[in-house]
């Protein structure tokens, strides 16, 4: 049985609120990467209402990973190697949400070249690196990892469905995707479309688990 995991970027407040209940529902914990430069922030094109202090800790109440998405939200190919390395360390800055230091980090933007910044990560302590290349990964990959968008407009169930069907007792499958709600951008989809993703994945059997329960499980935190 392979594993699949839920995944957001730039914790967006829909997928706060709407997404994080759709997969309360179901039992299922995702990972959800924050950028303190956005909080309290409108993401243009993305979405119309900014997260807040309130959202941030219903998602880490609810039991979600918080991963790291840089302090900015920059693009890192486009700055200087020791600003790449502040941009991606996070200080207290998901500590004093959670009581310790996020695990998993998702490249802004997709942004996963140089090959270095996974050795900066790795310096940092993280255990986990996600950009957004398509494709699925082995279960013992920890960095630079690929990912499949669940971008309604581009993306079908049929396309979910037979990448389901195709995972092997060896392999990762993460999904990812931005705002959820009915008047979703083009980095997002409906909570309609969401539900029957995860409904899908539930009914495959395949382990659901955030991106730190793969790598290091929670009881050895």
């Amino acid at each position: 049985m392979g594993i699949v995991s839920f995944t957001f970027d730039d914790f967006p407040y829909s997928a706060a609120v709407g997404a994080a209940d759709i997969l309360d529902a179901h039992g299922i914990k995702g990972t959800f990467y924050l950028s303190p430069g956005l909080i309290n922030r409108i993401i243009p094109g993305i979405e119309d209402k900014p997260s807040t202090h309130a959202e941030i800790m219903k998602v880490t109440n609810k039991g979600h990973e918080i991963g790291f998405h840089s302090r900015k939200h920059l693009r890192l190919n486009e700055l200087g190697y020791f600003d790449v390395a502040k941009q991606m360390f996070q200080g207290s800055q998901i500590k004093k949400y959670t009581g310790r230091k996020a695990v998993s980090f998702s490249y802004p933007f997709g942004c996963t070249y140089p090959k270095r910044f996974d050795m900066i990560a790795r310096l940092l302590g993280y255990k986990t690196t996600r950009g957004i290349d398509f494709g699925v990964n082995k279960v013992s990959d920890r960095y630079d990892l690929n990912a499949v968008a669940i971008y309604e407009h581009k993306i079908s169930l049929k396309i979910i469905e037979a990448l389901l069907k195709s995972l092997k007792p060896d392999e990762w499958m993460i999904l990812y995707t931005h705002d959820v709600r009915d008047n979703f951008s083009k980095y997002g989809c409906s909570e309609f479309f969401f539900k029957q993703i995860v409904e899908m994945v539930v009914e495959s059997q395949m382990e659901i688990l955030a991106l730190e329960d793969v790598v290091h499980p929670k009881k050895d935190l």
